[in-house]
């Protein structure tokens, strides 16, 4: 019997023939062809990726699979690899000459395993490459917080926060076709911090989050809709207000702040996601890693982010110098002095007192306020102008609605 994710897939695909996004004959094959991958026994994340990468494909392609071209098939894969990136074109291109060998030939007599139609016989889609990153290519510890401390508001502040520390993929923290995103319920506060439940293509997992509590309990407080605990922890603030935000907002915004923040690396949310398990490769053994990231056990994808790590370890021993087996985060909530509260790692001063947390902030304070004190004598003076006083107020209302119009994502 299929589990319900595998049977929310299948609902989405009829809901996309319902709302005449696909053809009622390419439905009714993704649907028979999934009941293909289950008598086969195929894992129900399989079953579901495949539905969900075929009720894409299906409106890239636009027409029937079963009066498929050569040329048609072409065209199309030439579509993937254009639109999409990394690993992405080859997994889609897989399936593709699955699939078309199934509507081809749905009792499975006619091609053998590895054989598959005319129509797709040109397409190659290429040997899986588990790309080793540079740690120069990585975003440090000290980036991130830079990147925090950059974002414009306390929700999209605690976003990337979070983005990092959990390392999750983009779908499990805002939420897509086939699944929920982080809810309000998936939110548990307890004595170290807090533990976050994120549903993704390996299923649900709790996640340990220390760093970035301080950020999400301080949105929380701001939360336009945080009674309802149903509603998407990351929503819109005016006139989107509660509503899930789409992945464009993010991908945008996190791109806008790392051009403010001076970051000359790649700003998307999978970057985070690379980053994040390149430092925790670092404390982690390969199954605690795959659990965390929400990899399945003995993934190949660790090789990644742990090959770095034990070359290193190699090399150190090799000439006799003994690693710090006692290595801790960095990137870690910090305690004010004054009052014991918690503040996010990017914090400059203490959300509860004002406390400036380094002394380069309480410096930095000391410098804004003296200029503020001369500031507010000249506005002042200023304000004695009426014309003054109505262009000045036209310019506030302009930026008010550029800073609205940004927040709604």
């Amino acid at each position: 019997m299929p589990s319900n994710s595998v049977e929310k897939a299948k609902n989405h695909v009829k809901k996309l023939f319902n709302q005449d996004k696909i053809s009622k004959k390419n439905a009714e094959y993704i649907l028979e062809f999934a009941d293909r991958l289950s008598a086969k026994d195929f894992s129900d994340n399989r079953q579901r990726k495949y539905l969900y990468v075929l009720s894409k494909l299906v409106r890239i392609y636009g027409k029937d699979f079963d009066k498929a071209t050569r040329k048609d098939m072409n065209n199309l894969a030439s579509i993937i690899r254009e639109k999409y990136n990394g690993e992405t074109p080859r997994d889609y291109l897989v399936i593709l000459r699955i699939f078309l060998r199934y509507v081809r030939d749905p009792d499975g007599k006619k091609y053998r395993k590895n054989e598959f139609p005319d129509e797709v016989s040109d397409i190659e889609p290429g040997s899986r490459k588990y790309k080793k990153m540079l740690p120069t290519e990585l975003l440090t510890l000290d980036e991130v917080k830079n990147i925090a401390e950059k974002s414009g508001n306390l929700r999209d502040r605690c976003f990337v926060l979070l983005l990092y520390e959990t390392g999750c993929r983009i779908g499990e923290l805002i939420g897509n076709d086939f699944f929920p995103g982080v809810l309000l319920k998936h939110i548990e506060n307890d004595k170290h911090g807090v533990i976050i439940t994120v549903i993704g293509k390996t299923g649900s997992r709790k996640l340990r989050v220390i760093a970035s509590a301080p950020a999400i309990n301080n949105w929380l407080l701001e939360h336009p809709d945080r009674k309802n605990k149903n509603a998407s922890l990351f929503c819109g603030i005016w006139t989107n207000r509660g509503k899930r935000i789409q992945y464009r907002y993010w991908n945008k915004m996190l791109k806008e702040v790392g051009k403010i923040a001076g970051i000359d690396k790649p700003m998307n949310p999978h970057h985070f996601r690379h980053s994040r398990a390149s430092e925790l490769a670092n404390f982690m053994t390969e199954s605690q890693l795959c659990q965390y990231m929400g990899w399945e056990q003995g993934s190949k994808q660790t090789r990644t982010y742990v090959h770095l790590r034990d070359t290193d370890s190699a090399i150190l021993a090799m000439h006799g110098i003994e690693e710090d087996k006692k290595k801790q985060s960095k990137f870690n909530p910090i305690e004010c002095p004054r009052c014991k509260i918690k503040n996010d790692p990017s914090a400059k001063f203490c959300s509860q007192c004002s406390l400036g947390l380094d002394e380069k902030s309480v410096m930095e304070y000391d410098e804004r306020k003296e200029d503020a004190t001369k500031t507010g004598f000249n506005i002042m003076e200023l304000l004695k102008d009426p014309d003054f006083v109505i262009k000045f107020g036209n310019q506030l209302a302009e930026e008010y609605g550029k800073i609205k119009k940004k927040n709604d994502g």
